[in-house]
């Protein structure tokens, strides 16, 4: 093993880099909750964050635009519906609707739909520990909708829309696995491409419902989802995953639950219950499995 100063500096350099995008993830989610429970519409934020990032990955896109010529074109459209307006529409509509401690159901549940789906098309295997993680996440996540359920059907529906959120994101990885692209070149795809096809129908929506945007949320909206959410935490991860490896890397994700529930409190003064920390806990234990950071035992 190497334990030279310089190894020991990336590695912290790496877990770091994984902290500070766990900790952008579970802001983006208060951010989002923020503005759909405030002066903005689903919509509204999927044209900030699509419009601002859009355009700063607009040069990466045009430079690849080799890629999307040579690409199936249907998968292509996927991963953009997918990763892009398909995804932010379901989780902005959902937050309108349920709390945090509700939404981390997305982050906890995205191992479990890239498991089911790398199986059925890449025959991936996989090590008992992941197994016991994903079984982790759907026996907190079956209590939890059926606690939905005897709530209310709205708060039922918000739990399938964070559902549908976590199948688009899934479908989204193994699309992108599939294709080979670059992560900074897919995001870019995903960012311009949602730009695009998002253009006419928000000019569209804005003529049916017209409205301004406040200043001050849309600039605070357009930097957080769209500068920092889009281009700076995705590059950060990809770098940590390169010093600590994909593995230690995506372990880090386990941090977002418990961020998530503890920032809303302060940001949006939403307390957790009982039940929520032990969600919270079970989610962040069954993801941290699913991670693949413990030892492996193939069956």
């Amino acid at each position: 093993m190497d334990t030279s100063p310089q190894k020991k500096q990336q590695e912290i350099t790496g877990v770091l880099l994984a902290v500070f995008t766990a900790c952008v993830w579970a802001g983006w989610m208060m951010m989002t909750r923020l503005g759909v429970t405030s002066s903005l519409s689903p919509v509204d934020i999927a044209f900030l964050r699509f419009g601002s990032a859009g355009l700063i990955l607009l040069p990466v896109a045009w430079r690849n635009r080799k890629l999307v010529r040579e690409a199936p074109k249907l998968p292509l459209l996927a991963l953009v519906l997918c990763g892009g307006l398909a995804y932010i529409l379901l989780m902005a509509v959902a937050f309108r609707h349920a709390s945090a401690a509700h939404g981390i159901m997305t982050p906890g549940t995205i191992p479990v739909f890239v498991a089911v789906l790398s199986w059925f098309i890449f025959r991936d295997r996989f090590t008992w520990p992941r197994i016991a993680g994903y079984a982790l996440i759907l026996g907190g996540v079956g209590v939890k909708i059926s606690a939905s359920s005897s709530e209310s059907l709205t708060m039922l529906a918000a739990d399938l829309f964070f559902l549908g959120g976590a199948l688009c994101m899934a479908v989204y990885t193994v699309i992108h696995r599939a294709l080979g692209f670059s992560a900074l070149v897919t995001t870019a795809f995903i960012c311009t491409g949602s730009m695009l096809l998002g253009i006419i129908p928000y000019m569209l929506y804005q003529c049916f419902n017209p409205h301004f945007l406040p200043l001050k949320d849309a600039v605070v909206q357009m930097l957080y989802q769209g500068l920092l959410t889009s281009v700076i935490s995705q590059m950060a991860y990809v770098r940590a995953v390169g010093l600590i490896g994909s593995a230690r890397a995506s372990a880090f994700v386990a941090l977002v639950p418990v961020l998530a529930v503890a920032l809303a409190i302060p940001v949006l003064g939403e307390y957790p219950t009982g039940g929520d920390m032990l969600f919270v806990a079970v989610l962040s234990g069954g993801v941290l499995l699913a991670s693949g950071v413990f030892l492996r035992w193939r069956i």
